[in-house]
């Protein structure tokens, strides 16, 4: 199974990926606001998997293709988007990832395998492929698309994955305030002072923050708005209490050559950050900063 999507120069571009089901909505709608806001093109993929029961408008591409093309019209409404469907036979994350690489678009749009208070311990085979294959950013929405981003959190290690996710994403966002979340825990607990300890990693990390904080203002557009926050604590609860509590709007996860965050972990582990964190999650692979440094990001919102 081969798509073909020429790119070319132009504008920039979204990729939307979508089953045409009712949890897909938020997406679509987050995908079109994003796509006005910069300017960008819009290409909505759907696959029609063999051996699965369908709905009849799902019988066929063209049924498929016309109902994913009503569907969109619909959302875009008054909107000045250029968009365009494709629909395509063959399993769902084969599908998207194929026409991914094809498109290469400046950013891929996914919606959530089911809602989570369902109970889901993972985002769904399509969202776990992108994030471990996608050479580009893919941004996994969960909340309705009622207000543009503007309080993102970043959880960084300091490493130059992270500093590629927040630059990307302050290039996207111009208007956000960014606030960079390191998470820190001493080794050995219970074996060690670990007062004494824990106050020399904090100073630690307090220094690698500041270098950080230089290193991403160096290399982003604009003046972005960025605070920085150090804290004791596994990473994965600091995530579930700062986008619950701070009212971030957005989460931006930088991944280690694409095998970083989330392709390190298990599953499992993945799926739970993806999981805990209330609010839309953007994953932006390293692989990204060849991109930045060519000066192919310029789009804002």
């Amino acid at each position: 199974m081969t798509v073909s999507i020429p790119r070319g120069e132009g504008p920039p571009s979204i990729l939307l990926a979508s089953d045409l089901s009712g949890r897909c909505d938020r997406a679509l709608d987050r995908a079109c606001d994003l796509a006005e806001a910069w300017g960008a093109t819009l290409q909505v993929v759907t696959a029609i998997e063999p051996g699965r029961p369908q709905p009849g408008w799902r019988a066929s591409i063209a049924a498929a293709t016309a109902e994913a093309r009503a569907e969109v019209a619909e959302t875009v409404g008054w909107r000045s988007i250029a968009w365009d469907v494709t629909a395509v036979e063959g399993a769902a994350e084969a599908v998207v990832i194929d026409v991914a690489q094809s498109l290469d678009p400046d950013l891929i749009v996914v919606g959530m395998a089911r809602n989570e208070l369902l109970g889901r311990s993972n985002p769904g085979r399509t969202v776990e492929a992108l994030i471990r294959r996608a050479r580009t950013p893919v941004l996994v929405v969960k909340r309705r698309a009622s207000r543009p981003y503007r309080r993102v959190l970043v959880p960084t290690d300091f490493s130059a994955a992270a500093e590629t996710a927040v630059v990307w994403a302050a290039s996207r966002f111009p208007q956000a305030e960014f606030s960079l979340l390191h998470g820190y825990r001493a080794p050995f607990a219970g074996f060690l002072d670990e007062e004494a300890l824990n106050r020399d990693l904090r100073t630690l990390a307090l220094k690698d923050q500041r270098a950080f904080v230089a290193r991403v203002r160096a290399r982003a557009p604009g003046q972005p708005k960025l605070t920085a926050k150090v804290a004791a604590g596994d990473p994965d609860d600091l995530v579930v209490g700062r986008t619950a509590g701070d009212g971030a709007d957005l989460m931006v996860v930088g991944a280690h050559d694409r095998r970083g965050v989330f392709g390190r972990l298990e599953p499992d582990v993945a799926g739970r950050l993806l999981m805990a964190a209330s609010c839309d999650t953007l994953v932006v692979p390293e692989a990204v900063g060849e991109d930045l440094v060519a000066g192919r990001s310029t789009a804002s919102a």
